[in-house]
């Protein structure tokens, strides 16, 4: 024989290669593989949010000095006593908001779509369901922040499971006003015409909108704190879920009236 060697041949699983997925899977994973896989678009957009809890935790033990651990005990004696309190509600929202500054998936989530934007128009999707799969990698993501914050919680201050669950839902209307003004903004403004992928972030002015509000966001919540001295947990929460929950409502409707079908 003049053969070097012999070839294997792969078998092809047809019902794997073929498999169906519903219509907001196979959107949503495409949204997540444009991410991950474009080397700049994941620097941009994934790397920072991932990072800065990281960064965040790393410099606030660093800052503790040579005897951390002796500084964290003192601090959570310190701070323990006053975890379950309105003040502390309005630190942790900070702190998650804060974190949010940096996901940028949403507010280039038309844009990164470049000319092939257009064709969103025409797919036989809603325009409305499509904003939603634009806006579940960002909102998934962004939960990595808020447990971050959450875990901190627990580990060091031994916060109860229930305020934990609280916070984890107020943080996730939270995060969804931010993904909604993320995508209203790019879906008014999208930047389509790029020549690099570097582009559609670092030369996205729709950049200034989102951290425009962040700091408004941030500054209510230093506004809340001092209003809550007055008040108790149950009302602070309370309110804290009207006033946010009221602004998902009315960005939600506001976008389903301003889509076309």
């Amino acid at each position: 024989s003049l053969s070097g060697g012999t070839k294997t041949k792969r078998k092809l699983n047809i019902d794997k290669a073929f498999q169906s997925h519903s219509i907001s899977y196979s959107y949503i994973m495409k949204e997540f593989k444009m991410l991950f896989r474009n080397p700049i678009f994941f620097m941009q957009c994934i790397l920072p949010a991932i990072l800065l809890p990281v960064i965040f935790g790393v410099c606030f033990v660093a800052g503790l000095g040579s005897d951390a651990n002796g500084s964290i005990s003192s601090l959570t004696q310190e701070v323990t006593p006053f975890i379950h309190s309105p003040i502390t509600l309005c630190v942790c929202m900070g702190i998650i908001q804060f974190f949010m500054l940096f996901s940028y998936i949403t507010v280039t989530a038309f844009s990164r779509d470049g000319s092939y934007a257009v064709f969103s128009k025409y797919i036989p999707v809603p325009l409305y369901k499509q904003i939603w799969y634009k806006v579940a990698p960002a909102f998934l993501l962004n939960n990595i922040s808020i447990l971050f914050v959450l875990i901190t919680m627990k580990v060091l201050f031994s916060a109860s499971f229930i305020f934990l669950v609280i916070l984890w839902v107020i943080a996730n209307i939270l995060n969804l006003i931010n993904c909604y003004l993320g995508i209203l903004v790019d879906f008014k403004r999208p930047k389509l015409e790029w020549d690099t992928e570097y582009a559609v972030v670092k030369q996205n002015m729709n950049m200034f909108y989102t951290i425009a509000f962040g700091m408004l966001a941030i500054l209510l919540f230093v506004i809340l704190g001092f209003g809550f001295t007055f008040v108790s947990l149950p009302i602070a929460i309370l309110i804290t879920l009207l006033i946010l929950g009221g602004i998902a409502f009315a960005l939600d409707r506001y976008i389903h009236g301003s889509v076309s079908y």
